[in-house]
């Protein structure tokens, strides 16, 4: 039945439906099949779609023979049920892609969502070190990627507070004076997350003086620009940042 609804369902018009149908019609992995299901996840998260786009992903993830590509696509699964709202789901699919890993980039993204999985179900007590140790592994491998850990980092400290303290962890003043060593020199400076991130740096280690500058830059940028989907992540720290220059229009 499902080869058969597959093969009228229209390419163009239909592309989701079709592979959907050709989903369920698989016996077994199929490469062809699991690389149709994941650019309709792509369209799907384009939407807003992500539940939709997690159960394309998490189908993918099971029709895929490559276990390198499995473990990524099972990532990506599982940040989109993050995003949609069911950390308990993408937890789930985090454990299925640990044993998968290949390579020391997949393995330190998958200790960021561990993070960002830790920080949605309130384990205050573990996000914001399992963020800072994500951070200095995507140091060389991914340096945009790190100063974005570090950030979630820094949200999940101040957000716990001494909570965060009680099982030994990071606060948020060792957080910020390492996202003083891992961030660009100021001219290098263009995205607003290293302008948000510079200015709580400097607010906690530096004084508010030195942090103005920083958060008018990155404000500046958030009401100019349409701010990018990921900045709901860290929707507390870019919600104070206009608070701290008293900007109530911002």
């Amino acid at each position: 039945m499902h080869e058969a609804l597959a093969a009228v369902a229209d390419p163009e018009r239909e592309p989701d439906r079709r592979a959907w149908h050709r989903a369920a019609a698989a016996l077994g992995p199929d490469e062809s099949v699991a690389a149709e299901l994941a650019s309709s996840a792509e369209r799907a998260s384009s939407r807003g779609g992500l539940p939709t786009a997690a159960a394309f992903l998490t189908r993918a993830a099971e029709l895929t023979p490559d276990e390198g590509r499995r473990a990524g696509r099972l990532l990506a699964a599982a940040q989109a049920e993050l995003a949609a709202g069911a950390p308990g789901k993408a937890e789930g699919l985090l454990g299925q892609a640990s044993p998968l890993r290949r390579d020391l980039l997949a393995g330190a993204h998958a200790l960021r969502l561990r993070g960002e999985i830790s920080y949605a179900l309130g384990q205050l007590d573990e996000a914001p070190a399992l963020l800072v140790r994500a951070a200095h592994d995507l140091a060389t491998l991914d340096p945009g990627q790190a100063r974005d850990a570090l950030f979630e980092a820094l949200q999940a400290a101040l957000y716990a507070g001494r909570l965060g303290r009680s099982g030994g962890g990071e606060g948020a003043i060792e957080i910020a004076a390492a996202a003083s060593t891992m961030l660009p020199a100021r001219q290098s400076q263009t995205r607003v997350a290293d302008h948000l991130l510079a200015g709580f740096a400097a607010r906690l280690s530096s004084g508010y003086a030195a942090a103005v500058p920083h958060f008018r830059r990155g404000v500046s940028s958030l009401t100019a620009d349409q701010p990018p989907a990921e900045l709901l992540r860290w929707a507390i720290l870019v919600c104070l940042a206009p608070g701290e220059l008293w900007d109530s229009e911002a």
